[in-house]
C-alpha cells in the first residue's frame, strides 16, 4: 500500500508538471534515449517491411501488423517530441501518420499504400507537413498496445534467461516503457474518474520499471534487469485486477 501511495504522489506531480505543456504526459528523456528510440523504429520498420513483402507474407502476419504499427506510431511521436536530437526527429510526425495509417489498414492493398510514408520517414524524410503536436491518447488503441506489450514481455523473459545482445535485448523493455506513456494518456478504460490517479500511478510505475530494466540490460546487469522486469509485470497485474472487472 505504501508503494501505491508513493506512486500516486509521483503521478500527481508528473500530471501537474506536464499539464503545463502540450505533448507526452511523462518525460520522454526518462523513458529512453533518442538513439534507443531510433533503433527501435528501424527494427520495427524492417519487421513490418517483411510483413508486406508479398500478399502471402501479409496474410501470414496480418495479426502482428496492427500492434507493430501502433508501437511505431508511438515511437514516431516520441522521436518528434524528444528533447534529444536524432536523425529521425524531423520525420517523427510523418512516421506517426504513416504508422497510424498502417495500423488502420484492413487489407494488403491498404497497408501497401500506407507503407511509403513510413519508409520515407525511416530514411529521415518527412512527407507533407504534419504537425508535431498530437494527442497521446489517440496514438494507439488499447488492444494492440496490450498485444505488443505481451509479445515484448514474452521475448524479454527469454532474453533475460539467456542474454545475447544488450542493445537488441533492451529494446523489448524500452518498447513496453514507451507504450506505458501512451497508456497513461488513454484513460477510457477508467469508468470511475476517481480511479484515474491509480491508472496514472500504475502507468508511471510500469514506465519507470521497464526503463530501469532496459538500462540494466544495456549495462549487462541481468539481476537488476530481471528484478525491475518482474516488478513491472506485477504493476501490470495490479492494474488489470483493478480495471478489468
Amino acid at each position: 500500500m505504501r508503494n501505491l501511495h508513493t506512486a500516486l504522489a509521483a503521478a500527481m506531480t508528473l500530471i501537474w508538471t506536464y499539464s503545463l505543456h502540450a505533448g507526452a504526459p511523462l518525460p520522454l528523456d526518462k523513458v529512453a534515449s533518442a538513439d534507443d528510440l531510433v533503433a527501435e523504429a528501424l527494427a520495427k520498420g524492417a519487421e513490418i517491411e517483411g510483413y508486406l513483402a508479398s500478399a502471402e507474407a501479409y496474410q501470414q502476419n496480418a495479426d502482428k501488423l496492427r500492434p507493430s504499427a501502433s508501437l511505431l506510431a508511438v515511437v514516431g511521436q516520441a522521436l518528434s517530441e524528444h528533447p534529444q536530437d536524432s536523425k529521425l526527429k524531423a520525420a517523427g510526425p510523418s512516421l506517426r501518420e504513416g504508422a497510424m495509417a498502417l495500423a488502420r489498414s484492413r487489407s494488403f492493398e491498404e497497408a501497401k499504400a500506407a507503407w511509403p510514408t513510413v519508409q520515407a520517414a525511416l530514411g529521415g524524410n518527412a512527407t507533407g507537413q504534419p504537425p508535431v503536436e498530437f494527442d497521446w491518447a489517440k496514438l494507439t488503441k488499447m488492444h494492440p498496445s496490450m498485444e505488443e506489450m505481451n509479445s515484448r514481455a514474452s521475448q524479454l523473459r527469454r532474453v533475460l534467461r539467456r542474454p545475447k545482445d544488450p542493445a537488441v535485448d533492451s529494446r523489448h523493455a524500452t518498447a513496453i516503457a514507451l507504450l506505458a506513456v501512451a497508456t497513461h494518456a488513454d484513460v477510457h478504460e477508467v469508468k470511475n474518474p476517481a480511479d484515474t490517479p491509480k491508472w496514472h500511478a500504475w502507468s508511471v510505475a510500469l514506465q519507470e520499471r521497464m526503463s530501469a530494466s532496459a538500462k540494466a540490460i544495456q549495462a549487462k546487469d541481468t539481476a537488476t534487469a530481471n528484478k525491475e522486469f518482474i516488478a513491472g509485470m506485477d504493476t501490470c497485474t495490479q492494474c488489470h485486477d483493478a480495471f478489468k472487472k
